[in-house]
């Protein structure tokens, strides 16, 4: 992994944490703070994980996946 991506995966993991109190306690404006970050971070992971199947080879069926 890149500096540049864990550095882009920190900054969204400090926006969770920095909003979550106020999300879980209704603010609709933190709420969309959380899953904004959270969606980034789950596209940064699927990429991660096409990128690992594709170096090791193994075939990769994105139906067999549940993303």
């Amino acid at each position: 992994m890149n500096k540049t991506l864990l550095k882009e995966k920190r900054r969204l993991q400090t926006i969770i944490d920095q909003n979550m109190d106020d999300a879980e306690s209704g603010s609709i404006s933190a709420r969309m703070c959380v899953v904004s970050a959270q969606s980034d971070l789950d596209r940064i992971a699927q990429s991660e994980i096409r990128e690992l199947l594709a170096i090791s080879a193994l075939p990769l069926e994105m139906e067999a996946l549940s993303f």
